[in-house]
């Protein structure tokens, strides 16, 4: 019974997890996250155009932030499989607009939560051939966000950098908020 429990605790945790990031209500996602979880992505930061490694989960909500450029976003949890403090999600995120903008990126994420149905620990598996696509549409186009212009650092997310210490918006409003950007290097085709 108390595995039972747990189970179910986890998958709504998660469930409401994934619902906020598709409400694209970044500020209830800290609430979710233990104090030093991790959030990993897949990828190769060695590779030219390519991320991935871990970092704070509370920096890398500001990454999620990105989805911001869209007229219309969702995340859409299409199966789920949990057990105790463990789950995993196979997702779909869709985001339309600006423009003709139309991206569609299937997500695979796994989850361990603590005894206090806290996140620690995000696996994030999305599919990087879609993500270096839009990032190319979104520079090609020079969408970015309500008026911003963005300055990228060469340097590349790994395990040793944030996301949010790459990017600074020349309108002032600070570092992070379209973190994502970051995947593009000042060097990139």
């Amino acid at each position: 019974m108390v595995a039972i429990t747990a189970t179910a605790a986890t998958a709504a945790t998660i469930v409401k997890f994934i619902g906020h990031i598709s409400a694209r209500q970044y500020d209830q996602l800290p609430g979710f996250l233990a104090e030093k979880a991790t959030w990993w992505t897949a990828g190769n930061p060695d590779l030219e155009g390519d991320a991935g490694g871990s970092q704070d989960a509370l920096a890398h909500v500001n990454v999620l932030k990105a989805a911001k450029v869209y007229t219309d976003y969702s995340f859409t949890i299409k199966n789920q499989v949990t057990e105790r403090n463990k789950s995993i999600i196979e997702g779909q995120v869709v985001g339309d607009g600006p423009k003709d903008l139309h991206y569609v990126n299937n997500i695979t994420m796994a989850f361990t939560l603590d005894h206090h149905n806290k996140i620690t620990l995000v696996h994030e598996y999305a599919d990087r051939i879609e993500i270096n696509w839009l990032l190319k549409y979104l520079k090609d186009h020079n969408i970015v966000s309500a008026g911003s212009k963005l300055v990228v650092s060469p340097q590349r997310y790994s395990a040793n950098s944030r996301y949010a210490d790459n990017v600074v918006l020349r309108d002032g409003t600070g570092p992070g908020e379209l973190a994502p950007e970051a995947l593009v290097s000042s060097t990139d085709p």
